[in-house]
């Protein structure tokens, strides 16, 4: 039969007030690392508020001084869904892809359109922009093949991954595009409060 030891025994441990088996509680753990959603729910946006995106994106991220919305449903588009103006350089165009999955395919096809058709406003930066991720390794080896086989043409891929670090500096969009719980839940766990809009 085992025996406590009390404090009256010259070699037994002593069990204090603060000690685990008598204190109520045991000591506090170190709090668990807590990640921010690394991504926004991009997949929700509709078709409408994706090209509404893609253009504030065009002002907030690449500076355009203007950024439009090109062509109504139902008319020839030549692979083009925003157009934007820049001071600082060429034209750029970009296409919006709301897809739940993007293949290399996908992206073959967005560049062909462009390239095939009359190409407007001569831009030599296209911007593919997705709401789907496109890690996959067959899309990033892709992308490498069609920046070398269109040297004159800047191709550029942003996708969900993407969306998402670009869209944590600017806090504004997050709300405007994904609601203010959303912007407030990943504006607390980035700058570790609601207000802060870096």
């Amino acid at each position: 039969m085992s025996e406590v030891a009390t404090g009256s025994e010259p070699h037994g441990e002593v069990l204090g007030p603060d000690h685990p088996l008598v204190c109520s509680e045991f000591p506090h753990a170190p709090p668990l690392t807590y990640t921010a959603p690394l991504l926004l729910n991009t997949g929700d946006l509709t078709w409408e508020a994706v090209e509404h995106l893609v253009a504030a994106l065009a002002l907030k991220v690449d500076q355009a001084r203007e950024a439009r919305l090109f062509g109504r449903r139902g008319q020839p588009q030549q692979g083009i869904d925003v157009v934007a103006f820049l001071d600082s350089g060429p034209t750029s165009v970009y296409q919006a892809k709301r897809y739940e999955r993007f293949t290399a395919a996908d992206l073959r096809d967005a560049v062909k359109r462009y390239m095939e058709g009359t190409r407007p406003f001569a831009a030599q930066r296209l911007v593919v922009i997705t709401t789907a991720d496109a890690s996959d390794v067959k899309v990033v080896e892709t992308l490498a093949e069609l920046r070398k086989s269109h040297h004159n043409l800047k191709i550029e891929l942003w996708d969900q991954g993407q969306l998402s670090n670009i869209l944590r500096g600017f806090p504004d969009l997050v709300v405007r595009f994904f609601g203010r719980a959303t912007a407030e839940v990943r504006l607390i766990l980035w700058s570790g409060h609601p207000d802060n809009g870096s």
